[in-house]
C-alpha cells in the first residue's frame, strides 16, 4: 500500500466528536480505553463549520471550493478528503481558531487516496499510528469495532472473536503501529461483514496514518 501525504486536518480539543456526545446523552459510559483514543474520529474536526462571522464562512467556502467537495477522480461513489494540503490555508484557519479562542490540535495524515498533496515542507510531528476512517467526518471506526463490543456480541460469532483479538495489537493511542497490523485488522473486519456481523460499512473507509504537528507550520 502505498502512502500519499495528504495534508493537514484541524480539531478543537474541547469539542468531542457528535458521535461521542450522543452516546454521552444517552447514558453511555466510555471505557478507560475508548477514552485513550487519539484518532481522527476523536474529535469535531474543521471546528468553524457553521460559524456565521465573515472569515469563518470565506474560509469555509474555499475549502469546499478547492477539496472537500471534489470528487474522487478513480472512485466517483467515494467522498473528497476533508484534508487540507495548502499551508497558507491552514495557518490562516488556525488563526483564526485562535483569534476565536478554539484551542486546537492539527493533524497530519497520509492515505492511498492521491487527490491532495501536501505543497510544503513536512511540519515537525509526533506519529500517533494508523487509523481506519470515513473520508468526512472521521467516524471512529475503530473504537467502534475493538473498544465498545459487549461479551455477548463477542460470543456470537468467530469472525467476530478473531476481529476482537486484534486489540491486542494497539498502541497507547489506541491505533496501530504498523501497517501490517492495520491491514490484518481490515481483512479480518470484512470477513466478519462476510459472516453477517453488522459493523460500518467500508465503502468509504480509509487507512490513514496519522501524526500530530508539535512544531510551526
Amino acid at each position: 500500500m502505498s502512502l500519499y501525504n495528504n495534508g493537514l486536518i484541524v480539531q478543537a480539543i474541547n469539542m468531542d466528536s457528535a458521535e461521542f456526545v450522543e452516546e454521552l446523552k444517552q447514558g453511555w459510559k466510555p471505557s478507560v480505553l475508548y477514552l485513550a483514543y487519539r484518532g481522527l474520529g476523536r474529535y469535531i474536526s474543521w471546528p468553524l463549520i457553521g460559524d456565521q462571522d465573515a472569515i469563518s464562512r470565506s474560509l469555509q467556502d474555499e475549502s469546499r471550493q478547492r477539496w472537500f467537495s471534489v470528487q474522487f477522480n478513480v472512485n466517483p461513489q467515494r467522498y473528497a478528503l476533508e484534508v487540507a494540503p495548502d499551508r497558507d490555508y491552514c495557518i490562516r484557519y488556525l488563526n483564526h481558531c485562535r483569534s476565536k479562542g478554539i484551542a486546537v490540535r492539527i493533524l497530519f495524515c497520509r492515505s492511498e487516496r492521491n487527490t491532495q498533496i501536501w505543497d510544503a515542507p513536512l511540519p515537525q510531528m509526533k506519529f500517533l499510528g494508523y487509523d481506519y476512517s470515513s473520508s468526512q467526518s472521521f467516524i471512529e471506526v475503530i473504537p467502534d469495532d475493538l473498544l465498545c463490543i459487549s461479551d455477548d456480541l463477542q460470543k456470537e460469532n468467530p469472525e467476530m472473536r478473531a476481529l476482537i483479538e486484534c486489540r491486542n495489537k494497539l498502541n497507547e493511542n489506541q491505533l496501530f503501529n504498523t501497517l501490517s497490523d492495520i491491514k490484518e485488522y481490515v481483512q479480518r473486519r470484512e470477513k466478519a461483514i462476510s459472516a453477517g456481523v453488522v459493523l460500518e460499512p467500508s465503502d468509504d473507509l480509509n487507512v490513514f496514518e496519522v501524526s500530530e504537528v508539535i512544531g510551526e507550520l
